[in-house]
C-alpha cells in the first residue's frame, strides 16, 4: 500500500459519485428479500444469490472483458469469497463499535470523481445503465473502509517503526545493494490444499484479462484478497531481500510495466505488476538516464483499418533508413511525421506501456515498430548513462516499514476471523 490506513478504489476510476443516502439503504436490505435464495451463513448472516450476481455484474462491469463460461464459473466462486471476506470484516468493525458513516462513503467517492475530474452524477448513469445495482457497489466501499478502520485500530502498536529500523534498512541497502521494487499485487487465497486448483485457475483467467487490456488496479480491487485491495493492489516500494523468495526470483530480469505469471505460495497464487525498479550499490541508488528521439505518424483512432495499415507500412519501410539519432529528423521529415527529442529521462518518465521496449537499449538501438491507438511510433536511445542518486528519503522508508507491518496484521487478522467463523451452506435437501 501507498498509505497505511488511506484508501482509493481504483476499480471506479472511470466513474464518478452521486448522493448515497438511497444506495446505503439498498445495500443493508437487498439481502432479506425472501425471494433470495441463500447460498451461504457467515456467522448467522445470508450471502444471497442476489448479492451473488449484483457483485458479479459489477465485477464483469469493471473488468470490461469477455470471459468464458468456465472462468465465469471461477469468478463467481471467487466473488463468493471476497463477499465471505467482507462479511467477517464487517462483523468484527461492528464487534468493536466501529461505523462507518455514509458521509466517509461520500468522501471516498467524492476524492475519485475530483482525481478523475469526472462530473458529479457519472457513476449512477454508468451502473444503471450496465444493470449493476449501485447498492453493492456501496457496500463493497463500507466493508473497505471499516476493515482499513479494523485494522488501524489494532496496527498502531504492532506496527510502530522506530528511528533504528530506518537505520538498519538504510544500512542493509547501503552496504548489500540490491533492488527495490515498485509492485502491485493480486492475491487470490487457497487457505487449504483443495482450493489450490480452482485458485490457480483463477489466477491464470485474471492473468488473461490484463493481457486483453484489463487495468490491474480495477482486477485487483475486486478480486484481490489482500489487504491492498482497497487500494487497487498498491503494494508501494518493496526491497528485494523482503520479499518471499518465490516472489522475488519472479521479479528477476522481469521488464518494469509488466506482470509476472501466477506464483504459487503456501497460501494461494500472487499475481505481480512491476510498476518501477530501482537498484542499489554500495553508497546510494544506481538510476539509469536514457536519452530518446522519437518519429511518430499519427492517425484519427476512428481511421479505417486499412487506413491504418498503410501508415503502420510506411514507417516499417521508413525503418530501415534510420541508423542513428541524427538519421530521425529526416526521415520524418520525408514522411511527414512528426520528430522529436525527448531529451534525457528516467524510465519512470515513459508511459508504462513504453517502458519494456527501452528498458533493455542500448545506446545506438531502437525500439521495433510500435503500433499505437492514434498513430505509429519508433524510437531509439542516443545515449543511456548510469548516475548515483542517493539512499531513500527517511520518511519514505518509515512509510514502506509501516505498511509491510500493517499488511501482515490485516492478512493475520483476516486468516484468524475467518478460521473462527461459522460458514456453512445451507441444506437444500
Amino acid at each position: 500500500m501507498s498509505q497505511s490506513v488511506s484508501l482509493g478504489f481504483a476499480f471506479v476510476m472511470a466513474m464518478a459519485a452521486v448522493a448515497l443516502q438511497p444506495w446505503a439503504a439498498s445495500a443493508q436490505n437487498r439481502s432479506a428479500s425472501p425471494a433470495h435464495t441463500i447460498v451461504q451463513i457467515v456467522n448467522d448472516e445470508p450471502i444471497s444469490t442476489y448479492d451473488i450476481d449484483a457483485r458479479m455484474r459489477l465485477v464483469l462491469t469493471t473488468a470490461g472483458q469477455a470471459v468464458s463460461q468456465e472462468a465465469l464459473g471461477r469468478i463467481r466462486h471467487q466473488v463468493i469469497e471476497t463477499l465471505i471476506d467482507e462479511r467477517v470484516q464487517l462483523q468484527e468493525a461492528k464487534r468493536l463499535g466501529i461505523k462507518v458513516e455514509d458521509a466517509e462513503i461520500q468522501n471516498a467517492v467524492a476524492t475519485i470523481e475530483k482525481t478523475n475530474r469526472m462530473e458529479p452524477g457519472g457513476l449512477l448513469s454508468k451502473l444503471t445503465q450496465a444493470g449493476v445495482d449501485v447498492g453493492t457497489l456501496v457496500g463493497q466501499i463500507r466493508a473497505t473502509l471499516a476493515w482499513r478502520k479494523v485494522v488501524g485500530s489494532r496496527a498502531n502498536k504492532a506496527t510502530a517503526v522506530t528511528e533504528a529500523d530506518i537505520d538498519q534498512y538504510l544500512k542493509d541497502l547501503k552496504q548489500k545493494g540490491g533492488s527495490e521494487y515498485l509492485l502491485a499485487e493480486i492475491f487470490v487465497a487457497a487457505p487449504r490444499a483443495r482450493d489450490l486448483p480452482i485458485a490457480r485457475a483463477t489466477a491464470d483467467d485474471l492473468v488473461q484479462q490484463l493481457r486483453k487490456g484489463a487495468q490491474f488496479s480495477a482486477l485487483a480491487s475486486q478480486f484481490s484478497q489482500a489487504p491492498t485491495a482497497g487500494v487497487g493492489g498498491d503494494m508501494g516500494w518493496v526491497e528485494g531481500d523482503q520479499l518471499d523468495p518465490r516472489l522475488a526470483a519472479a521479479l528477476n530480469g522481469l521488464p518494469v510495466g509488466q506482470i509476472a505469471p501466477p506464483i504459487e505460495l503456501d497460501d494461494g497464487i500472487v499475481i505481480l505488476a512491476l510498476r518501477d525498479r530501482r537498484v542499489f550499490v554500495e553508497g546510494g541508488q544506481k538510476e539509469t538516464l536514457y536519452d530518446i528521439r522519437r518519429l511518430y505518424v499519427p492517425f484519427d483512432p476512428k481511421a479505417a483499418t486499412p487506413v491504418k495499415l498503410a501508415v503502420l507500412q510506411k514507417v516499417k519501410d521508413a525503418d530501415a533508413q534510420v541508423k542513428t539519432c541524427d538519421d530521425i529528423a529526416p526521415v520524418a521529415e520525408k514522411l511527414g511525421a512528426q520528430s522529436n527529442n525527448m531529451g534525457e529521462m528516467r524510465l519512470n518518465g515513459l508511459p508504462a506501456p513504453l517502458r519494456p521496449y527501452i528498458e533493455p537499449l542500448n545506446a545506438g538501438e531502437k525500439t521495433k515498430v510500435l503500433p499505437l491507438v492514434d498513430g505509429v511510433m519508433l524510437m531509439m536511445v542516443c545515449n543511456k548513462r548510469v548516475q548515483a542518486e542517493g539512499m531513500p528519503d527517511r520518511n519514505q522508508v518509515r512509510q514502506t516499514l509501516t505498511n509491510r507491518h500493517i499488511d501482515a496484521e490485516a492478512r493475520q487478522l483476516l486468516r484468524s476471523l475467518r478460521q473462527n467463523a461459522m460458514i456453512e451452506t445451507p441444506d437444500r435437501g
